[in-house]
């Protein structure tokens, strides 16, 4: 299905010229805010269980007039100094009357404010009853659970190219289930199958949980699959959050959700049996339990864990060899103390026993077959400072994070982080924002950041400093990390955002008799310029620029994208169109490109090579609570120098197709 490009610049148009006659929308705004907001975080991933645990968070949205501040801390990228300004407006104004009131609230910048209302609502403004007071309610004789279904299913040129070249057994096509039924925001009960390109089995992975809220005294139980936030992440955390490179101040602190029933696809990195949470006045007390399997590799002479096995994919026989390697045993307690908004501290320990011992000279930092972790954590709400850190230890190894961030006017906020983790600290359960983001790595380091915001716009400032404990070939052994952002509301509907990331990395060259350190460089350059027709129609151009210099090469490697992309939106239709167009010199100078897929999945694609890329979103309501949603994209390569081991040759087109169906009843 070749599209001349001449034509779908003309189809965006035409879309647009349908902007002023809206009044319905299933192409929302938050869509829109959920690519912004995850486009920094992704890297060559699908993140559907990023963007699938975001989306639970509008559902059950905050109210406004009763949230905490460590409860408005949780709404991504909304700042301890905006949180302020949000409680401080309600304590000297009264309650809010409506969420658009805080519009009012000074120095808060609009964008921001249009990203955070979809986590927000006013009770005040719930719908009430037609019926007299007088009236008894009529008792519920049967009750009826809220019922959420989601199916999806994707298929993808290579798919089909990998299977006649590999001799894959199963079907090329990947697909997704997943059932949630809920009854009054107290009992929830889920289930997921999944199945990747090339698996045989349609049920190749499984998931499931009951969980149970508010039924006193307890707060949270949960059985089966779930997952555990603790700390600022050092020693347990979900398989995914936010990224440092979202926003300079703000996303630096990690803000738990305690035990939290689980919802992505991703085979790695959850809890799998029970886990209880009660409140006693300012104490919360979890007790968990889990009981899972993880792929693994194993030596072929020992039998013992070389590595972890974390593609998720078992299409051939090497790759199912490798399935539930290994179980691990895991319990522990966790308890936290709470001052109002002032202060609150915690403590966890878990031990964690695996069915099999590690290799002493593999690269996991894990040694015999148990360990046991402990781990103090701390947030300290002051006037204008916020303090929060964590110490952990474990295998005798410590690992500790502090950060403190600064209201230094109403309009400036910074922030100071220190970090150390030991080399030989186990991270298997970790998720931090080092050096490499979302991965706990062996290094010491220093991060600064400033958030300044002025009448012409908003502007971030970072740079980071760090040194590895242990030099290894394929991570940097120290450098530093530099990047400003800019942002700004000219108009009403027009949103522009600037952003230069610079890096300077010392990379060991361990392949020879001894070691040698040799320099790699990586700059970006992105713009980005919106506008709003209206509430759910916009047009946005993007442009980004790749730099990079290879350790002991003089060549600087460029890459290069730029892309448009519109959508518009009717009572019962919506359409989306992007059409991009990018050349880089090599695969080290690849462009990633974060698409919204369909609902609850969001994907980042490296782009290498020469060539065009475009693709047609398109949701469509059926009934009341019901939606069908479809995404179409052509990819059409011609050159490229180099590419990595493990990724196809970008010398032919390809195509991608996904079909999903939401129904929520």
């Amino acid at each position: 299905m070749k599209i001349p490009l001449i034509i779908l610049p003309g189809f965006m148009l035409l879309l647009s010229s349908f902007a002023f006659a809206q009044n319905d929308s299933l192409l929302t705004g938050d869509d829109l805010f959920w690519n912004n907001l995850l486009e920094e975080n992704l890297t060559e991933a699908d993140e559907s269980g990023l963007s699938e645990g975001l989306e639970s968070q509008p559902v059950d949205p905050l109210d406004l007039n009763k949230a905490t501040l460590e409860d408005l801390l949780r709404i991504p990228f909304l700042s301890y100094q905006d949180a302020k300004l949000i409680l401080e407006y309600r304590k000297t104004s009264g309650i809010f009357f409506s969420p658009n009131e805080l519009y009012m609230v000074k120095g808060i910048p609009k964008p921001l404010i249009q990203n955070v209302l979809p986590f927000l609502f006013v009770s005040s403004y719930k719908v009430k009853s037609t019926t007299s007071s007088t009236l008894k309610a009529t008792p519920e004789l049967i009750p009826i659970p809220d019922i959420d279904f989601r199916s999806r299913m994707q298929s993808n040129s290579l798919f089909y190219k990998a299977l006649n070249s590999k001799n894959y057994s199963g079907s090329p096509i990947r697909l997704y289930n997943r059932l949630k039924v809920m009854h009054k925001g107290v009992y929830q009960l889920g289930f997921i199958l999944e199945k990747d390109p090339g698996e045989k089995s349609f049920t190749d992975f499984s998931s499931f949980h009951l969980s149970i809220n508010s039924l006193k005294p307890f707060t949270t139980v949960v059985f089966g699959d779930y997952n555990l936030e603790s700390g600022q992440g050092l020693a347990l955390w979900s398989p995914y959050g936010f990224l440092r490179e979202g926003s300079a101040v703000s996303s630096f602190h990690m803000q738990e959700r305690s035990i939290r029933p689980y919802l992505s696809s991703d085979e790695n990195s959850f809890l799998r049996g029970a886990a209880i949470s009660l409140s006693l006045s300012s104490f919360s007390l979890s007790a968990f339990y889990s009981n899972n399997f993880r792929d693994a590799n194993t030596d072929t002479a020992s039998g013992k864990v070389v590595s972890f096995y974390t593609s998720g994919y078992h299409r051939t026989y090497t790759e199912l060899q490798k399935k539930d390697k290994l179980r691990e045993v895991l319990f522990g307690t966790k308890m936290d103390y709470t001052v109002d908004d002032l202060l609150t501290v915690g403590a966890l320990l878990y031990r964690s026993e695996f069915s099999r011992s590690f290799l002493e000279e593999s690269p996991l930092s894990l040694s015999g077959n148990s360990f046991n972790m402990m781990s103090l954590y701390w947030k300290v709400f002051l006037e204008s400072v916020f303090i929060s850190g964590e110490a952990a230890y474990a295998m005798k190894k410590p690992a500790f994070t502090g950060s403190l961030e600064l209201i230094l006017t109403d309009n400036i906020s910074a922030l100071v982080q220190l970090r150390h983790i030991e080399s030989g600290f186990p991270s298997m359960h970790s998720f931090f924002s080092g050096s490499t983001s979302g991965c706990l790595r062996e290094e010491t380091g220093v991060y600064g950041g400033i958030n300044i915001k002025t009448l012409s716009g908003t502007i971030e400032v970072f740079y980071d400093q760090f040194k590895k404990q242990k030099a290894q070939t394929i991570l940097p052994a120290s450098g530093h990390k530099f990047g400003i952002s800019y942002s700004h509301c000219p108009m009403e509907n027009l949103k522009l955002k600037l952003r230069y990331r610079n890096g300077d990395e010392e990379i060991c060259d361990l392949s020879g008799s001894s070691s040698a350190l040799s320099f790699r460089q990586s700059r970006s350059y992105k713009a980005d310029i919106q506008y709003n027709f209206s509430a759910p129609v916009f047009i946005r151009f993007h442009a980004g620029l790749n730099r990079f210099q290879a350790p002991l090469s003089p060549i600087v490697e460029k890459g290069f994208i730029i892309f448009e992309e519109t959508g518009f939106s009717r009572e019962m239709l919506s359409l989306s169109a992007r059409i991009a167009c990018f050349k880089t010199d090599s695969y080290n100078s690849r462009i990633f490109q974060t698409e919204y897929d369909t609902p609850g999945n969001l994907v980042s694609f490296p782009l290498f090579g020469q060539g065009v890329k475009w693709y047609i979103n398109c949701r469509f309501r059926i009934l009341s609570g019901i939606q069908a949603s479809m995404k179409y994209s052509e990819t059409y390569l011609s050159k490229t120098k180099a590419s990595s081991p493990g990724t196809y040759s970008p010398e032919e087109e390809n195509s991608s197709f996904s079909l999903q169906l939401d129904v929520k009843l």
